[in-house]
């Protein structure tokens, strides 16, 4: 048997062994990291000076629950509004009561006064009255007299004269108060009107009437009494 390549059926030829590698490191080594466009890797967060963040479960959470009521108003504020809707209600009430007295007690008690003052003096003798007119500022009395066909008594101005002076009249002449009933009211003529104070009120008493009324006709006297101004 021969040991050439071809002696053998199937025979199959082998490589050649590679030479053993060289000693040292398989690889070259890395060269050192160069400045580039891309940013240098964040150091770790042990590197800095700060400690490092607290994990998550480390913050505060609320408890679970209803939320918490709203604060209530302080005590102290609460007081100050009811003392000043006091202060308020009183104020009301006093400016109320101002205006009630100006605007119903001291008109009331004017109209009293004067109705006082005609009860007190009543009628002049023989004298009828139609009654008390009363105002807030004023009352006003009318006395008449009338003369039977125009024929009146004598002594007709000495009973207005006598009625005058016991009112308060004491400046009202019996010549004067003679003269204005028997002419009564005449344009031009004499003024028949008398003024006096009686009790704090000014009072005004005014005659008119007719001189001369027709034959057979009544003649009226009229003596207008009016009282006002009270302080």
């Amino acid at each position: 048997m021969s040991d050439s390549p071809s002696g053998a059926a199937g025979w199959q030829p082998q490589p050649p062994t590679p030479p053993p590698a060289p000693s040292g490191p398989p690889f070259p080594p890395t060269p050192p990291a160069q400045a580039g466009p891309w940013p240098a890797p964040r150091p770790s967060a042990a590197a800095g000076p700060y400690p490092p963040a607290p994990p998550a479960s480390a913050y505060p959470h609320p408890p679970a629950g209803p939320a918490p009521a709203p604060p209530r108003r302080s005590i102290g504020l609460r007081v100050f509004f009811v003392l000043l809707a006091g202060l308020v209600a009183m104020g009301l009430c006093a400016g109320g009561g101002i205006a009630g007295y100006v605007g119903w007690w001291v008109p009331r008690q004017d109209t009293a006064e004067r109705r006082a003052i005609f009860t007190d003096w009543g009628s002049p003798r023989s004298f009828t009255s139609d009654g008390l007119v009363e105002g807030d500022d004023s009352s006003l009395r009318v006395y008449r007299f009338t003369c039977p066909q125009g024929r009146c008594p004598v002594d007709l101005g000495e009973r207005v004269h006598e009625w005058l002076v016991a009112a308060g009249a004491q400046d009202a002449k019996i010549e004067d108060v003679t003269r204005c009933v028997a002419r009564g009211f005449q344009y031009g003529g004499p003024t028949c009107t008398w003024t006096w104070r009686a009790k704090g009120c000014r009072a005004t008493a005014t005659t008119t009437g007719l001189e001369q009324v027709p034959t057979g006709w009544d003649r009226p006297l009229v003596l207008n009494v009016r009282v006002q101004e009270c302080d």
